[in-house]
């Protein structure tokens, strides 16, 4: 019997719409994931999706998946054959390889699209371990301008920052560097929360970070427990953050880019810390709210 892809409400407040993934699992084998249902990727049936009405909403694909996953592209492509013609909006996290016909396909209908690419280091070493199965940063880095050149308004996620190793000042300068090369114009910003539990797959994340000479500095550093929208874990302590935070928006300005902190990742930081927060819905008013758009 197979699996079957289904629309469901979405979990997060910021976006009002459905949510997708078209496999069980993720491929991409992040080592500080919690919301991968396994890394043994398997295609769910999309059959009734295509066969039923167009999305009423907004659909965000994939949120424990990634839509350009290898064995996810195939059907990923079908549905947006399918819908995009009929107006439906759909949003993308991803890390993997657009080929240039899927950008052609989303660049011909580029108010309904929203992507958001991550990309938090430029050291080949350091991001196949910890990302061992998405594409090396150099041909992120190709995506990313290849996004820009299509006419996108290119965001890309700083995140999630391994403190002492991703925010040290060379290696900012560098990933800031390389993303305005790319034609990136918005960055959202937010440092990585390892859950600190004894849950046997929570626990194996921790082991494989400590695991790695230099990941494993990170974890000295990561000494305050924290609330964030799913669940809790240790990370850097808020004053060190906040300065961060401020530091890189300071080096984005400078760059012709703009950051913002995504406010479900780190619930302690509002626009009257100085950063600017991306989500209306906690910081409504700030003078630090920024919108980020696609359009």
């Amino acid at each position: 019997m197979s699996l079957v892809a289904e629309l469901r409400p979405i979990d997060w407040r910021c976006f009002d719409g459905y949510q997708l993934d078209v496999t069980r699992g993720c491929s991409t084998g992040c080592g500080y994931c919690s919301l991968a249902e396994g890394f043994e990727s398997k295609p769910l049936d999309i059959s009734k999706l295509l066969a039923g009405p167009a999305p009423d909403k907004q659909v965000y694909m994939s949120p424990k998946s990634d839509a350009f996953a290898p064995e996810a592209l195939p059907l990923t492509m079908r549905l947006l054959k399918e819908w995009l013609p009929k107006g439906v909006r759909v949003s993308f996290i991803t890390k993997q390889f657009i080929p240039d016909e899927v950008i052609g396909l989303l660049a011909r209908h580029k108010s309904q699209i929203g992507i958001e690419y991550s990309l938090a280091r430029v050291d080949r070493e350091l991001s196949d371990y910890i990302e061992p199965n998405a594409p090396s940063p150099q041909r992120r880095l190709q995506v990313l301008k290849n996004l820009s050149d299509a006419g996108f308004n290119t965001l890309v996620r700083l995140n999630p920052i391994f403190p002492g190793i991703d925010d040290s000042d060379e290696s900012l300068t560098e990933i800031l560097d390389a993303y305005k090369d790319a034609g990136v114009r918005q960055v959202r910003v937010g440092y990585v929360v390892i859950r600190n539990s004894d849950h046997p797959e929570l626990r194996k994340q921790r082991d494989a970070v400590m695991a790695h000479p230099v990941f494993s500095r990170a974890w000295e550093h990561m000494t305050e427990t924290i609330k964030i929208e799913r669940g809790r874990g240790n990370t850097l302590p808020f004053k060190e953050r906040k300065e961060k935070y401020v530091q890189i928006q300071n080096m984005c300005e400078q760059r012709g880019m703009h950051s913002a902190v995504c406010a479900d990742l780190d619930l302690e930081i509002s626009g009257e810390d100085g950063v600017g927060v991306c989500c209306e819905n906690k910081v409504k008013g700030s003078p630090k709210l920024v919108r980020l758009t696609f359009s």
